[in-house]
């Protein structure tokens, strides 16, 4: 019996969804690889230069939408953060975009690597535990705590 297991990749930066992509496939099915490999059903993901750094500082224009945030606005967002957040580990970069479509036009040029960076302060104020590198958004992981489960920021 072949056991295959079906991973739903997400394009993060858009926040679209992919295609099907097989990640499983046991020693018996091997010699079938190629065959599903030419009938296109597994999808090869390559680390980019991109994927081996941290994410990048905010730049100039970044740096002057963010001095604008009001401590409400800041609430507003870590608001949206948590309510993006989950009990169970959910990637940074989802966490982010999602919250970031919470508010789609009060803080439109706000970047993704601020909202990343409004996790970091909830996790060390203790609202979400992290795994992984929290300077790299694709590459952690947040989830709420019992503190941030009863929360509201």
């Amino acid at each position: 019996m072949v056991h295959c297991g079906l991973l739903l990749s997400a394009a993060i930066g858009a926040v679209a969804v992919s295609r099907w992509a097989l990640t499983f496939i046991q020693a018996e099915t091997a010699s079938r690889f190629g065959l599903i490999q030419a009938l296109g059903l597994i999808r090869t993901f390559t680390t980019t230069f991109a994927d081996e750094h941290d994410d990048p500082p905010l730049d100039a224009d970044d740096l002057r939408a963010v001095a604008a945030l009001t401590q409400d606005d800041l609430r507003a967002i870590d608001r949206a953060l948590l309510a993006s957040s989950s009990a169970d580990w959910r990637k940074v970069a989802l966490v982010a975009a999602v919250a970031m479509d919470a508010y789609p036009d009060q803080y439109d040029g706000i970047p993704d690597v601020f909202y990343s960076q409004r996790v970091r302060d909830l996790v060390s104020s203790g609202y979400l535990e992290a795994r992984g590198n929290l300077y790299r958004m694709r590459f952690s992981e947040v989830r709420l705590t019992p503190l941030g489960l009863g929360h509201e920021a």
